[in-house]
């Protein structure tokens, strides 16, 4: 997939209910490549107990949430 500068990509993870290491290197190199792209990744739905695990390795300090995909995209789109 090939992302252009200042495109807005959100994750909807409403329906996780776990993530080990593998989901989380996933996690991390999507958001390399948005980066690298110019453009933003940021989840939405982060149940209780996967934001308390994002903020224990720092995950939440890289990737901005938000509750919902919709406020994702009503913060991301100004």
């Amino acid at each position: 997939m090939r992302l252009d500068e200042g495109v807005s990509l959100i994750v909807d993870v409403s329906g996780l209910t776990y993530c080990d290491s593998s989901g989380i290197s996933v996690l991390v190199r999507a958001y390399h490549r948005a980066r690298a792209a110019g453009a933003v990744l940021a989840m939405a739905g982060l149940n209780p107990d996967i934001a308390r695990v994002f903020r224990v390795i720092g995950l939440d300090q890289v990737l901005p949430s938000y509750d919902s995909t919709e406020a994702a995209v009503r913060a991301l789109t100004g």
